[in-house]
């Protein structure tokens, strides 16, 4: 597509493949990661200082192996502080996030 052609709504509409990352934890386990779509996170922001938000970051985060929110509760309890928020993290920044709202509002219900 050059710089003068537009795209078709079929296009904008089509879901591609979200962005996806290997990813080792702290504790050597490969994962597979990726981002989220506008809609869970959209249902994420109504979580927010809830319990649940963060296991349902990593449910939808985490590709490979895949995870319920029980699962991903019993990791957070278990995992080395630092290693869910370096997924997390990253998660956000395979979503396009950033330092975006939703990436600041997990930071501000860690602290």
């Amino acid at each position: 597509m050059t710089n003068n052609e537009y795209g078709t709504v079929n296009a904008i509409l089509s879901s591609g493949p979200l962005a996806e990352k290997d990813w080792e934890t702290l504790r050597g386990v490969r994962i597979r990661l990726r981002g989220l779509t506008r809609d869970q996170v959209l249902m994420l922001r109504k979580l927010v200082d809830k319990p649940g938000y963060e296991s349902s970051i990593l449910a939808y985060g985490v590709a490979v192996p895949e995870l319920d929110t029980s699962q991903a509760t019993e990791w957070s309890r278990t995992a080395p502080a630092g290693e869910i928020d370096e997924i997390v993290d990253e998660i956000f920044n395979l979503s396009g996030m950033g330092d975006d709202a939703g990436k600041e509002a997990y930071k501000s219900v860690r602290e």
